[in-house]
């Protein structure tokens, strides 16, 4: 199928929360961009939304929908697409282009990679029991969130099979909520501004022989290396440090260990939210290449750096270092 690289860009319009980790201080911290993952999340519940008949999209409905040849929806192909990995989220960075200027490359993306940060600030809020309607007043803490009214871009791989469904679900995102769940949303417009049918419109080979870490890469469950990282075998790291990060979920997510499937996450307790806890390099991360193959970086930064059924989710994001 022929291969596209769509160029988002999104306006959010109040305070958006796009996640990090669990609580664990006074404060929330917030990624200063827009995970893949959360742009993943906003597609698939679009879709469910748009296409579903049944009360909810588990695994079990899904399987019984392929069984009676039920496959005209667009939860299911895009649960295709991610089996068959032809199709990666990447994060989504502020940008300074307006949504009229279609033109965008990776030399653009890496720009406002470095320069670029959400303005941030904090809003206070304490968890409201539901059973009672009353606020934990002991739980009172600052969520750092986005600013309202900014615009962020980033980029999706995908098959122009696929595009029209993610067309579908992007014209839908402004009637759903945007980010992260148990009311840390806001609302979102996005689109497609541009799309590459080749990817070195989109990525032009050169000779680079530095690179940095936007996304934390996460290492592949069965070993602790990364291997051969942009075709070269010898490589440094700056600013390097391993730790073990956990990522919320709700929904059907494609997982490999010691088997490849689809694991449902969600339900009342905030564990069946929570992925285990991998190891991976920490974001920042600058890595040094001795030999570098110029169509293997284009890969690289086209699939992200570290373990497959992570990079699809925009993690493992690398950009272009002058």
């Amino acid at each position: 199928m022929n291969n596209v690289i769509a160029i988002i860009h999104l306006t959010s319009y109040g305070f958006l929360h796009p996640g990090r980790e669990r609580f664990k201080r006074v404060t929330k911290e917030a990624w200063p961009l827009i995970p893949g993952s959360t742009l993943y999340g906003a597609v698939a519940a679009a879709l469910i939304r748009l296409d579903c008949q049944r009360e909810q999209a588990s695994l079990d409905n899904c399987n019984q929908c392929i069984a009676n040849k039920q496959t005209r929806c667009g939860y299911l192909a895009l649960l295709t697409e991610v089996q068959e990995k032809r199709l990666r989220f990447s994060p989504l960075v502020v940008s300074a282009f307006k949504p009229d200027q279609g033109f965008y490359t990776a030399a653009d993306y890496s720009r406002e990679a470095v320069q670029a940060a959400a303005r941030l600030g904090i809003c206070p809020r304490a968890p409201l029991g539901r059973e009672t309607a009353t606020i934990y007043k002991e739980r009172l803490h600052g969520l750092v969130a986005h600013q309202p009214f900014q615009h962020y871009r980033g980029f999706v791989r995908t098959t122009a099979g696929f595009l029209p469904q993610l067309q579908r679900a992007l014209r839908a995102l402004p009637f759903f909520p945007f980010g992260g769940g148990r009311g840390k949303f806001t609302q979102a417009e996005a689109q497609i501004v541009r799309q590459y049918s080749n990817h070195s419109d989109f990525c032009p080979p050169r000779p680079l022989t530095h690179l940095g870490l936007l996304t934390p890469a996460i290492l592949p469950a069965s070993c602790r290396s990364l291997g051969s990282i942009g075709g070269s075998e010898k490589y440094d790291l700056e600013n390097f440090r391993l730790r073990r990060y956990t990522f919320w979920r709700t929904g059907l997510y494609w997982e490999e260990g010691y088997t490849a499937e689809f694991k449902g996450y969600g339900g009342p307790s905030i564990q069946k939210h929570l992925t285990q806890a991998r190891l991976g390099l920490t974001e920042e991360t600058v890595l040094h290449l001795s030999e570098p193959q110029p169509q293997a970086i284009q890969r690289l930064f086209l699939e992200g750096l570290g373990a497959s059924d992570y990079t699809y989710l925009g993690w493992g994001q690398v950009y272009f270092r002058e």
